[in-house]
């Protein structure tokens, strides 16, 4: 038997003496869990972070779990191509952590300089030794998983709009057409540049951006590059977009 509850309100501290310290947080998911509206969520410090870093992220795939793992030539050369670039890093920095999704993390050699984080499993740990984070792919939680999310905290709110439909680049009839994103990203004539990437609508939308773009997030700081002295380097072998600074944008080949 597996079933999912939430607190009651009443057992919550009361919501104007309460804050929430949270670096990527879902404003919307907090209201609902102490009962009130979104819009009366006041967030504060959620300004750019200016990082001591030189981040680095590609762009030509996702590479989520299955994409990685996958028992073909073509995840077997994409491995071989992960690997080489994690090596590679290895090899130009003194410690470095390698973060992925725990289930992948048997596929791939990890540098005796090296300490591998798995997704979700890593928030809140502190590394400030490590020069470099590669992140390895994107998280990618199964979709029914933040669709019950979102349907357990709208329960008996009518003003919420659960939503759920699938925006992407694959093709596919019960697929909407993808919602493109820009990175944080200016290359030298001022452009930026824009990616088509998976959505979803209403609250299911916040709650996938959580547990996929603020995992990155998460991952990409366990190094701490906003306070360090020395310049650290972050590699986002994903092109997913986040709210991330990106200095280079490349392929995994590059």
């Amino acid at each position: 038997l597996v079933y999912r509850e939430l607190p009651l309100i009443g057992d919550l501290p009361d919501p104007s003496d309460t804050m929430i310290l949270d670096a990527t947080p879902v404003p919307a998911a907090y209201a609902l869990l102490f009962g009130f509206d979104p819009a009366e969520v006041e967030v504060l410090g959620d300004e750019p972070v200016e990082l001591n870093a030189t981040v680095t992220q590609i762009i030509d795939g996702q590479y989520h779990r299955g994409t990685i793992t996958a028992d073909s030539e073509r995840g077997e050369n994409l491995r071989s191509r992960l690997q080489r670039a994690i090596d590679r890093i290895a090899e130009r920095h003194d410690q470095i952590i390698v973060a992925g999704h725990k289930k992948v993390r048997g596929y791939f050699e990890v540098p005796e300089n090296a300490e591998w984080l798995s997704f979700h499993a890593a928030r809140g740990l502190d590394r400030p030794e490590h020069d470099a984070v590669v992140v390895v792919g994107a998280s990618h939680t199964r979709p029914r998983d933040f669709h019950e999310d979102a349907r357990l905290l709208a329960m008996d709110r009518d003003d919420i709009r659960v939503g759920g439909k699938e925006h992407a680049p694959r093709d596919d009839e019960d697929v909407h057409p993808p919602v493109y994103r820009k990175y944080y990203y200016e290359d030298s004539r001022g452009k930026g540049r824009a990616v088509p990437t998976k959505h979803y609508t209403g609250l299911v939308g916040e709650l996938f951006r959580n547990r996929r773009e603020h995992e990155i997030v998460q991952l990409a700081h366990r190094n701490r590059p906003a306070t360090a002295d020395e310049e650290k380097a972050l590699y986002l072998s994903t092109n997913v977009p986040t709210q991330l600074p990106v200095d280079n944008l490349v392929t995994l080949s590059e």
